[in-house]
């Protein structure tokens, strides 16, 4: 990559460890909280009530936010010391582990049980994790003509996963990122 590719891309990349599985902080929500939760089983489409603490939910999308910002921050550190000749391919292959553990997030908000308040947030922010994973797939074909536009998108697409994350942590009784 030029210079100036590998610069646009810093940029688009500088929000990788993103609001969205930001960890920081304990749960504020009273230990014994619970609130109804309902689920769709993926065979049907019947929902499920249950029962789960608030705190429990956040302690799940905690550990979860952890996980995934550890492998997003390695790969933001890696990222910024790319050589100016590093390729599209290249930066696509450093991006596999992060692409992985934002999938290996979204599988554990999928398979667990959420308080109806944060239901479709979650939804949501998965849904934003999947914008952000098809960014970092893309990487392989971005190019001095395509960089400025990938970036743009990127941005753009940390900035929803981040207000979706918010959305979640407050449900959760969680504070707001920081990062």
């Amino acid at each position: 990559m030029t210079r100036s590719v590998r610069g646009i891309l810093l940029v688009g990349l500088a929000g990788l460890t993103m609001a969205a599985c930001s960890s920081s902080g304990s749960p504020a929500a009273k230990a014994g909280a619970t609130t109804s939760t309902a689920t769709r089983s993926s065979a049907t489409t019947a929902l499920t009530t249950t029962t789960v603490s608030t705190q429990s939910a956040a302690a799940v999308y905690a550990a979860a936010a952890t996980k995934v910002n550890a492998v997003l921050s390695a790969f933001s550190a890696a990222a910024s010391s790319w050589p100016s000749s590093e390729t599209g391919p290249q930066a696509a292959a450093s991006a596999g582990p992060s692409i992985t553990a934002l999938k290996v997030f979204d599988t554990t908000l999928t398979n667990a049980q959420w308080p109806a308040n944060a239901n479709a947030d979650v939804h949501t922010l998965i849904e934003a994790d999947g914008a952000l994973s098809g960014d970092l797939q893309s990487l392989s074909q971005v190019n001095a003509l395509s960089a400025s536009s990938w970036a743009t998108q990127f941005s753009r697409d940390a900035t929803i996963d981040g207000t979706d994350a918010n959305l979640v942590r407050h449900d959760l009784g969680l504070p707001a990122s920081t990062g």
